[in-house]
């Protein structure tokens, strides 16, 4: 469907026609001289002059892929009726609905129990996606099935991160975003001496044993000559602050990380922009300090959307929500937008769609208004 782009991303030049002085050559008759005169500034006549307009702006990422044009705008896409099961079929499909090309395809390998070789990143959705021009993938990947598992005692698990480290350096010049263990406040057992809210059916570890493998697993790569990784935390978002607690308890390290993301959502008729994305970024904001330093990072939106909300106006009023937000510049450090548009996953279902409602359907007031947004952040300058 996408046909490949002729820069590197971000580079989506406008042009703006330039306000040349118009010349007048008034020539006065005399007994044996002729004068000539070039009319400029504000004369009668409405004449203007003004210095040859600015060239095309650059739009070139940083070393950590910050677009310093606009924001990124991308999606997690599958379980749309009107493409093939295919990620790249969905994502190409919603690219269609939104009538614009996306920048960044985020993609997920869980482990629980087990990971065989084949389910290791990236697979071949993401090596198609990864080389089209014009387009980054988002890796969320968790590499065991508990923390500790993949924090370098274990030599199998060690094993598949060297595989997978090797197969991203293979696409190297070429960068992805890629974070270990998404949403992890859900996934904590026990954090000693902070009090914090625990999910009972957490299996994941500790803090210290999520630090301990990002750390391991940053480390590898780098021992095998990765350099082609732009690394993302990716914190849970739920409106009630339910995980806040958590967020500074598992910050892998300055060093060790380049974006901070995290995942909102609207899910019922009370949840707006402001109480759900605006409220932990303003989370985020309050916690940072010198060791745990949000505030040098850009931030994004890791998933965002309206999975399970039965109120369809409220839905559908979220990304009208979104796109006043973004065009009155409300939340500056997002740089970053990945919608959710998945019916797979915990709570998802058909209400992630960007043109379907939570009963299943078709909704296309909901893209029309999903369009507005997404069209706003692609085509700014």
């Amino acid at each position: 469907m996408r046909q490949a782009q002729p820069t590197e991303p971000g580079k989506r030049p406008g042009f703006r026609a330039g306000i040349f002085a118009t010349v007048f050559i008034v020539a006065a008759a005399g007994i044996g001289a002729l004068g000539a005169y070039l009319l400029t500034g504000s004369q009668s006549s409405g004449s203007h002059s003004s210095a040859p307009p600015p060239g095309p702006r650059d739009c070139t990422p940083n070393a950590i892929l910050v677009n310093p044009c606009r924001p990124w705008f991308g999606a997690a896409a599958n379980g749309n009726p009107g493409a093939s099961d295919s990620k790249v079929a969905q994502f190409n499909y919603l690219e269609g609905l939104v009538g614009q090309p996306l920048d960044i395809f985020r993609d997920y390998h869980s482990a629980p129990g087990s990971n065989a070789l084949g389910d290791l990143p990236l697979n071949s959705n993401e090596m198609q996606i990864a080389r089209r021009p014009g387009t980054y993938i988002d890796v969320n990947w968790k590499p065991a099935a508990t923390f500790a598992q993949a924090d370098g005692g274990n030599p199998v698990v060690n094993r598949q991160i060297d595989h997978v480290a090797a197969s991203i350096k293979s696409i190297a010049p070429r960068k992805i975003f890629m974070t270990i263990w998404w949403e992890p406040q859900n996934d904590v057992t026990s954090d000693p001496g902070a009090s914090c809210y625990l999910n009972p059916n957490a299996t994941g570890g500790t803090p210290a044993q999520y630090i301990a493998m990002w750390r391991n697993v940053e480390n590898r790569f780098r021992a095998a000559g990765v350099t082609n990784v732009v690394w993302a935390m990716d914190y849970q978002a739920p409106p009630n602050g339910r995980y806040d607690c958590l967020v500074p308890l598992l910050w892998p390290g300055n060093s060790l990380v380049d974006w901070v993301t995290y995942d909102s959502y609207s899910r019922n008729g009370h949840a707006t922009w402001d109480n759900t994305v605006g409220r932990f970024y303003h989370v985020l904001e309050s916690d940072s300090s010198p060791t745990v330093d949000f505030n040098s990072k850009p931030w994004g939106l890791g998933e965002f959307g309206t999975c399970a909300n039965a109120n369809t106006a409220a839905a559908n009023d979220f990304y009208l929500q979104a796109k006043s937000a973004f065009e009155a510049g409300t939340y500056p450090k997002l740089k970053m937008y990945l919608v959710y548009a998945s019916t797979g996953g915990q709570k998802a279902g058909p209400g992630c769609l960007s043109n379907y409602n939570s009963f299943g359907q078709p909704d296309s007031a909901k893209q029309a208004n999903f369009n507005q947004f997404a069209q706003a952040v692609l085509s700014h300058q």
